[in-house]
């Protein structure tokens, strides 16, 4: 009776083993559903572009300009490095920030400028690697046009995107007003589409 014993236990073990083993989720999938801002660190380098509606009058409640003849657009692109501290804390670096605004703007003249911009930031890694990044009182430092000498804080950037194994994309998707608010002159509201295409720069052997 004893050797029967042994031989079901035995067979109930492997038994066991079998059902872990085929019910054991895979390495890639159980990586894709952790949530951790830890996989997030280091820095990222890329570029930014996207465009503005900008209205001085203000926006209605379906987004549109109350004045459409002191409203504007233009287009923007930037060479940009992310600093992620792998905590949900970080520094970006707009290192040469373009902006546009091309002919057709109502009254306003066409023109070009170039600045600089930092500001601080929180991010957030979800499951199936998605990322969040809040941007906060990211400030311009205008070199050229006829804002020059001159800077401009922008209040609230929300970012939504997707973490890959060697870097990671951005995109502004909410539609929420900005405000920006320049050393001389008065707070203006704007709505702008941002995308950013980011790399690690860390070191691949």
């Amino acid at each position: 009776m004893k050797h029967v014993h042994t031989i079901v236990a035995g067979g109930g073990f492997a038994l066991a083993l079998a059902t872990a083993m085929g019910s054991q989720i895979s390495p890639v999938k159980a990586d894709s559903d952790i949530a951790s801002n830890s996989q997030l660190k280091g820095k990222y380098a890329g570029i930014n572009s996207g465009a503005c509606l900008v209205a001085l009058s203000g926006f209605n409640q379906n987004d549109q300009p109350i004045d459409p003849t002191t409203s504007f657009s233009n287009v923007f692109s930037a060479d940009v490095v992310f600093t992620f501290d792998g905590h949900g804390r970080g520094n970006a670096n707009f290192t040469t920030y373009t902006e546009l605004r091309p002919p057709g703007n109502a009254s306003f003249v066409p023109l070009q400028s170039l600045s600089t911009a930092e500001g601080n930031f929180t991010y957030s890694v979800g499951p199936k690697h998605t990322v969040t990044v809040t941007l906060t009182d990211l400030t311009h430092k205008i070199f050229t046009g006829i804002s020059a000498g001159t800077t401009a804080v922008i209040d609230h950037i929300a970012l939504d995107g997707h973490l890959g194994t060697n870097g990671l994309t951005l995109v502004k998707t909410d539609g929420a007003v900005e405000i920006v608010t320049p050393s001389a002159g008065s707070p203006r509201q704007r709505i702008c589409e941002r995308s950013f295409v980011l790399l690690s720069d860390r070191e691949r052997f």
